[in-house]
């Protein structure tokens, strides 16, 4: 897997990565009202992330 067109590094979420663990920012390549899609700069993985308050568990992410 590549790094993403759309990753620009103004354009970061700094979470934690779900999938690898890495505490690097994560590249946002799009969003929606409750949902961010982001790639880890390390392990590339892609995946909707649950931003609102109490979720992030591994059964609230929708990976691509």
């Amino acid at each position: 897997m590549q790094l993403d067109p759309a990753a620009d590094p103004a354009r970061r979420v700094w979470l934690t990565c779900t999938p690898c663990g890495s505490t690097a920012g994560l590249y946002m390549l799009d969003s929606e009202p409750r949902y961010v899609f982001v790639q880890c700069p390390d392990c590339l993985a892609r995946y909707w992330l649950d931003t609102r308050c109490g979720a992030g568990r591994p059964q609230d992410l929708i990976t691509i």
